[in-house]
């Protein structure tokens, strides 16, 4: 996005009069004025049917108590009370522990939360005016009232829903302060990852990434901190600036009513915040290689959402795939350039995405900012984002652009994606965009015509399509020309649709394919081979449901067969023909070629003749004028071969005998005449003919058919000129009791 100017204002006037400060970058502090204890009320839910537990302590008195909730009035500091609240979620019977956060979700007025700086939100609960903050003092400004993403509503629907799941959201931008007291505890952190031991423990290549990773400078450090002598405190470093990723994740989710600050959208719901450094450096420059190796990281550790706020307008066909095979639902800003986006699209806002959503930005007054990219077909919609204040490294700042539109839909998605397991992007893109507040005249420059909604977004929940289904697959396997193909057919009786189809080397575990991040894909499900052996392929839907199956693949390992040799010559005894049978039973024949004398593979190999094409019995003949050896050749498709040897010589009979001298047939009946020469292994061919066909006809191979009553002689004779004879008599048919 194009940069804004950011308002840095004193902490002193920030916090009232306390302010944050830290003796170094690696430990920030809170308030430095210690805060009092107070009264908060405690809601407690019990489990149906059963007892309520003793609850009850020297800080904790119950006001109201039933068979389903025991409210209290907590006394203590927000340490104490958080321990309380860990401490009562264990107890026998309870379902959960919580702070009371109903009356400021129910306020049609006025600040949602107690958050410090809650009247500057008016992008979350607009009611005709904000509070604008300066050096110098506040100033109220004006505001067209409803023209929010109804936070407060929001809020008080997802209290009454049963969110079930953690939800983490990758904040691929500049870094993000982790340390700041509106964000340290919404942070992600890498459960595998022993912090600054300098050994990648969970083995996913990346050394210390506890936050997340800072693919900028290639390390862990995600946020880069100078002390700023005028403040006494460590605010953004002027040499990488971190102000940007920090200020988008306040929006999404700085934590609520704790008194400091402001409030995320997503900050009622458990959700993580996944930082992933791309943009650095003084003139915060980043690259498209960096934002793939980010969203490749943010799959395999398990992002439900990505939050981007930035964009340029040279297509990259690289991010378009890394994106179009994640699973995350990607929030893009529009752009702030004041284009079209029908016209001149930015990417990655511009993708035409099953899974991703285009935000561009308003005003205070509902209408399209003058700098904001707009796009009647491709742009989704625009959320209200100038003078947006939020958390900036060490302190709080406003800015406006798209930049700060997207992560207002991020934490929509953010608190959708709690509700439940099985989820999957393109649902959650069509409920929010479904979900649309309409704001006239908006439908000139987005799709949606309006703006996001967190309440009705929230009151569509029962439109969310869960995926519980595993995937299936068959795996096949064929022979094509010289390949080893395997053919994975995907299927998914779920509603999110195949995923990622991946396979390795070996017996690999599901953990092994880190989400489809590891392995090697098969594109269409097609996949060539170079040899058989163990393969395990991997699948998952788009609802994040994975298996893998390992599989030993068979290779052809066998020859061809050449069976049933044999040689015949021609009745001038002049040619010589050499028949066989040649088959192969896996990957099929490739080739069949003969030369005359002996001869290995290697002959063959560089040898040009003409192949020989079997028949579709597999019979292959060729025909030869020179007695000798030949050498017959066959080859797969898989590259086995195998050579026979023939001996193809004229051998001429000295004699010929038929099994019978004399015969004596029925009309129509048969009888095979068997012609025996001398030698036995004879090239000679033997003809027969009959003396009179009226009485008996005789075929090639020597079969009689008696045709009428009478007397007729089969002659058999050799290419030698032997001859032998049979004679047929054919009697008359006789009529029964005559």
């Amino acid at each position: 996005m194009k940069r804004v100017f950011i308002l840095l204002l004193s902490l002193s006037v920030l916090l009232g009069g306390s302010y944050i400060r830290s003796d170094g970058p690696s430990a920030v502090r809170s308030c430095a004025s210690a805060q009092p204890d107070a009264l908060t009320t405690v809601i407690v839910t019990l489990c149906d049917g059963c007892a309520a537990p003793d609850i009850e302590t020297d800080r904790a008195h119950i006001s109201f108590a039933d068979d389903s909730f025991i409210i209290l009035d907590f006394n203590g500091s927000d340490p104490e009370l958080d321990e309380y609240l860990a401490y009562a979620s264990q107890l026998p019977g309870v379902l959960c522990a919580e702070r009371d956060r109903t009356g400021s979700l129910m306020a049609s007025s006025g600040p949602a939360t107690d958050d410090y700086f809650a009247a500057t939100q008016y992008w979350f609960n607009n009611t005709g005016s904000y509070s604008k903050f300066y050096v110098t003092g506040t100033t109220s400004i004006p505001s067209a009232e409803d023209i929010d993403i109804d936070g407060p509503e929001g809020w008080e629907l997802y209290s009454a829903l049963s969110p079930s799941r953690r939800a983490v959201i990758a904040v691929i931008d500049t870094g993000i302060d982790f340390q700041h007291p509106d964000l340290a505890d919404k942070m992600w952190i890498n459960s595998g990852e022993i912090p600054d031991n300098g050994i990648d423990d969970d083995g996913n290549g990346y050394i210390d990434d506890v936050y997340g990773w800072d693919f900028f400078n290639d390390d862990p450090s995600i946020c880069h901190y100078e002390y700023n002598e005028a403040h006494d405190a460590y605010l953004c470093a002027s040499s990488d600036n971190d102000n940007h990723g920090t200020h988008c994740a306040g929006i999404i989710a700085a934590s609520a009513d704790n008194s400091i600050g402001i409030a995320g959208v997503a900050s009622v719901g458990d959700i993580r915040l996944m930082s992933l450094k791309v943009y650095g450096g003084a003139e915060c420059s980043g690259s498209v290689a960096d934002a793939i190796k980010a969203i490749r990281y943010a799959d395999r550790m398990g992002a439900d959402v990505c939050n981007i706020s930035w964009g340029f307008y040279n297509y990259s066909s690289s991010l378009y795939t890394a994106i179009a095979r994640s699973n995350m639902l990607f929030v893009c800003a529009a752009g702030n350039d004041g284009t079209d986006n029908d016209k001149t699209p930015l990417f990655p806002a511009s993708y035409d995405l099953p899974n991703v959503i285009s935000v561009g930005y308003l005003d205070e007054n509902g209408a399209i900012a003058s700098g904001s990219n707009r796009g009647a077909a491709s742009v989704d919609t625009a959320a209200p984002a100038k003078d947006v204040f939020s958390t900036v490294v060490g302190s709080y700042s406003s800015m406006s652009g798209s930049s700060m539109a997207a992560p207002q839909v991020t934490g929509i998605a953010a608190l959708l994606y709690t509700l439940g397991r099985g989820m999957f992007a393109a649902n959650v893109k069509d409920i929010i965009l479904d979900s649309i507040k309409p704001v006239e005249g908006l439908s000139d420059y987005t799709s949606g015509g309006g703006i996001p909604s967190l309440s009705l977004a929230l009151s569509a929940a029962d439109r969310i399509l869960f995926d519980h289904e595993y995937p299936h697959m068959i795996v096949d396997l064929s022979f094509p020309g010289s390949d080893l193909a395997i053919y994975v057919n995907a299927e998914d009786h779920g509603p999110s649709g195949i995923g990622d189809i991946r396979y390795f080397t070996g017996r690999r575990s599901l953990s092994y394919f880190a989400h489809g991040t590891e392995g090697t894909a098969i594109p269409g499900g097609m996949l060539t081979l170079a040899k058989g052996g163990r393969y395990t392929f991997y699948l998952c839907d788009r609802a994040g449901n994975e298996i893998v199956r390992t599989l030993r693949i068979p290779d052809d390992m066998l020859s061809p067969s050449i069976t049933r040799l044999s040689v015949s010559v021609n009745n001038k005894m002049t040619r010589l023909t050499v028949s066989a049978y040649v088959s192969d039973s896996q990957s099929g024949l490739r080739t069949v070629k003969y030369l005359k004398g002996v001869h290995g593979f290697a002959d063959f190999t560089a040898s040009a003749v003409e192949p020989l094409t079997p028949d579709e019995n597999g019979k292959i003949s060729f025909r030869v004028t020179e007695e000798g050896t030949y050498t017959i050749y066959a080859c797969d498709h898989r590259g086995n071969e195998v050579i026979v040897p023939v001996y193809a010589y004229i051998r001429r009979s000295t004699d010929i005998a038929l099994g019978s001298a004399e015969l004596s047939l029925l009309p129509e009946e048969t009888h095979k005449l068997t012609a025996v020469l001398t030698p036995a292994a004879s090239t000679d061919r033997v003809t027969f003919t009959s003396s009179d066909a009226s009485v008996a006809e005789v075929s090639a191979s020597g079969t009689i058919t008696a045709v009428a009553p009478g007397t007729c002689v089969i002659t058999a004779s050799t290419s030698s000129g032997k001859h032998a004879t049979c004679e047929v008599t054919v009697q008359t048919n006789i009529e029964p009791g005559s």
